[in-house]
């Protein structure tokens, strides 16, 4: 029998080492994807030996999109299936960057990129197979623009305004794609970890991260914590089925019905396969 796929991205931070791990100890053979493998490495050979699972280091860069298609080539060329998917990896710069696609840096990496992966590897997924979005209570304070692609380098810039942009279309994400994966027989579902210990939180500041550190961090969640509703999503048998919703602490949340109706979902739809189809990106 074929054993059961897991693909992680940002696997080697904070919260992705504790999904990753608890994947493994529930049998799944894990695909670690990261952007620096040097620094993975470590992290891959101790969960390694610790599960004794089979756990697959394979190198992805979601601000590239010769690193997307690679890793999507390579993910359908040494696996036959995928069960999960958990796009848990983000970014929140301190400074305007851009993708080497051209796309406003973090947009591209939280929001873009995993929604090329989703489409491409989900033609792979059997009946049963989950798609978990880890995404931000910062959605609430995010916007869909007709500009929410462009870059930014130049520009006012706002590192909480992008991110809280990116972590809302990875919602929206997950509401548009449930119907039309649901009726293959498989589900997405988005969460929110609360405010986790983890790198993304430094602030670049030498005195402002001193003082988090000092006030702040103690009382924040821990990775283990954090990891806790997406690991849930992952693997508890009670939300089988369940698709399109928003979880927090490991229950569904209501959204108001302008995240289902509004005109900001309809609009990301039709600037993502726009930017798609103008970049002749093939899946």
């Amino acid at each position: 029998m074929n054993s059961k796929i897991a693909i992680v991205t940002g696997a080697n931070g904070g919260m992705g080492r504790v999904i990753t791990e608890t994947l493994a100890q529930s049998g799944f053979e894990v695909v670690m994807a990261c952007r620096d493998l040097d620094k993975s490495i470590p992290v891959w050979q101790k969960i390694s030996e610790k599960t004794q699972a089979n756990i697959h280091l394979i190198r992805l860069d979601l601000s590239s999109l010769e690193s997307v298609l690679q890793f999507i080539h390579e993910i359908n060329t040494r696996f036959t299936h995928i069960d999960l998917l958990i796009h848990n990896a983000g970014v929140m710069p301190s400074k305007a960057l851009e993708s080497d696609f051209g796309m406003e840096y973090t947009m591209g990496v939280n929001y873009f990129s995993p929604y090329l992966i989703t489409t491409a590897l989900t033609k792979m997924m059997p009946i049963g197979a989950r798609v978990v979005n880890v995404s931000s209570l910062m959605y609430r304070y995010g916007k869909i623009t007709p500009t929410i692609f462009n870059s930014l380098k130049g520009k006012r810039y706002s590192r909480f305004n992008a991110y809280a942009n990116s972590k809302l279309a990875l919602l929206y994400m997950g509401i548009d794609l449930s119907d039309t994966l649901l009726k293959k027989g498989i589900t997405i579902n988005v969460c929110e970890p609360g405010i986790v210990n983890t790198p993304i939180l430094k602030m670049g500041n030498r005195l402002v991260d001193f003082l988090a550190n000092l006030l702040f961090r103690p009382f924040i969640r821990s990775p283990r914590k954090g990891a806790e509703t997406t690991i849930y999503l992952a693997l508890d048998e009670s939300v089988a089925g369940n698709s399109g919703g928003f979880y927090s602490n490991k229950k569904v949340v209501k959204l108001p019905q302008k995240y289902f109706e509004g005109e900001e979902r309809n609009l990301l739809r039709t600037l993502t396969q726009q930017y798609i189809e103008t970049n002749q990106i093939t899946l």
